[in-house]
């Protein structure tokens, strides 16, 4: 389910993807509420999907890096204003 994911996501890297849209929002508050997203996927599940959704494979990885003032791309010095597209 995508707002599972989004919800993942918003959790690790503090991303909201549904940023602006309060009443999708609301509706994933309520389907989470219900347990069933986590009941529908393996228990290991949220830990292999930031593994590799929030890795440094990924956009929203290196944006997260940045955010939290890590190095994001390397040793290439890249800066979060590097990622100011990220916010």
């Amino acid at each position: 389910m995508l707002l599972h994911r989004a919800a993942i996501i918003e959790a690790h890297s503090g991303y909201d993807f549904l940023e602006g849209f309060p009443k999708v929002k609301c509706l994933q508050q309520n389907l989470l509420a219900t347990g069933l997203a986590e009941q529908s996927v393996a228990a290991d599940f949220e830990a292999k999907f930031t593994a590799f959704y929030l890795s440094e494979k990924t956009w929203l990885g290196q944006c997260t890096k940045a955010k939290r003032g890590e190095p994001c791309c390397g040793d290439s010095g890249c800066t979060e204003a590097d990622f100011d597209y990220c916010a």
